[in-house]
């Protein structure tokens, strides 16, 4: 089932099957280089970016790796109020207990090489992905966890 499209999000155009952007991605919606957009991360422009990298210093806000929640980049007075846990609900709805490889690469942003090696990560064989361990990772790797002045390992 595919989830109502906010209207904020339909104006940017992003299918409602994709929860969370690139850098890339965020980039070319708004026009500006990367550097931009990493220092509006560290001043909390943005509120929910996860580091996708696979270092052990991971959350860093210095990643390449970073993604954003959607509906943060179309409108972040929405995103603003939510806590970490209504926000992983809506990328990883509860009534959910488990996803497909393919739908987490396009929930995520990700591509099938990166899905492998988290796969591995989480401890996740063949077969459908449980919800549990997605939602550990997005909690452990959510730069708004972070302190502001340690968001540079």
């Amino acid at each position: 089932m595919i989830p109502s499209i906010p209207p904020a999000v339909q104006l940017i155009g992003v299918s409602p099957r994709v929860s969370l952007l690139t850098l890339s991605t965020v980039r070319a919606l708004r026009g500006c280089v990367t550097e931009k957009i990493k220092r509006e991360v560290d001043s909390g422009k943005f509120l929910w970016v996860f580091d996708f990298s696979l270092s052990k210093n991971a959350p860093d806000s210095r990643s390449h790796a970073l993604r954003f929640w959607v509906t943060d980049v179309a409108d972040s007075a929405v995103a603003r109020n939510l806590s970490v846990d209504e926000v992983i609900a809506r990328i990883l709805p509860p009534a959910r207990p488990s996803f497909h490889s393919d739908e987490l690469c396009l929930r995520f942003s990700i591509n099938r090489v990166t899905l492998f090696r988290m796969r591995r990560r989480w401890g996740c064989g063949c077969g459908l992905v449980k919800r549990k361990p997605l939602v550990g990772f997005l909690k452990s790797r959510w730069l708004g966890s972070l302190p502001t002045s340690f968001r540079h390992l």
